[in-house]
């Protein structure tokens, strides 16, 4: 019979081998034998976000942080899923938490200023992203979503390069693929 361990180990590897319904099945047996593991329904969560159920991946991240109050990567997937849930205030509470209790996580910066551009509050996005982007200045998302602030506020250019950088960084992103190639579209509709 495998061992919580066991259960764990396999769901990782599963989950990083692109198989995350078979990961969930993994840490759904490994909670059966340790209900209270914040780390095992932090992962179920993982693999209910990998296969676009936020709102089930929600109800995880809830119960690993019933588990365990000061685990800020639950407290960044809890904000994140709120915020695709329709709840980006009660979403960037969340990211609030995760950014206080590990202040140097620049996707946690990052994920805030998401939040913020949800929210329409470009000015506030930046200032996040900066920080996000000074603390790692090669990641991805952060260039895609410091794109959508400076778009937000009416910096068209600027955000057209902060896209290309994204893209630069990470030639699959597709989401600032498509920002980048709407946004060109838009400049060039707008110069005819």
């Amino acid at each position: 019979m495998a061992s919580f361990e066991d259960h764990n180990e396999e769901g990782i590897r599963l989950f990083r081998c692109g198989q995350p319904e078979e990961a969930a099945a993994q840490f759904e047996a490994a909670l059966v034998l340790s209900p209270k593991s914040p780390v095992s329904w932090f992962n179920k969560g993982n693999c209910l976000w990998a296969l676009g159920r936020p709102a089930e991946a929600l109800v995880c991240y809830e119960e690993a942080l019933g588990f365990d109050e000061g685990f800020a990567q639950a407290w960044s997937m809890k904000g994140l899923c709120l915020a695709i849930v329709g709840q980006p205030r009660d979403g960037l509470s969340s990211l609030d938490k995760a950014v206080a209790l590990s202040p140097k996580t620049a996707a946690f910066w990052a994920s805030r200023g998401h939040v913020l551009n949800l929210l329409g509050l470009y000015a506030e996005a930046l200032v996040s992203l900066e920080r996000a982007l000074k603390l790692d200045p090669l990641l991805a998302d952060a260039w895609n979503h410091k794109g959508g602030a400076l778009e937000g506020l009416g910096r068209r250019p600027e955000a057209l390069v902060a896209f290309n950088k994204a893209l630069s960084l990470n030639p699959d992103h597709l989401k600032a693929s498509a920002n980048e190639g709407r946004l060109l579209d838009l400049l060039r509709q707008e110069n005819k």
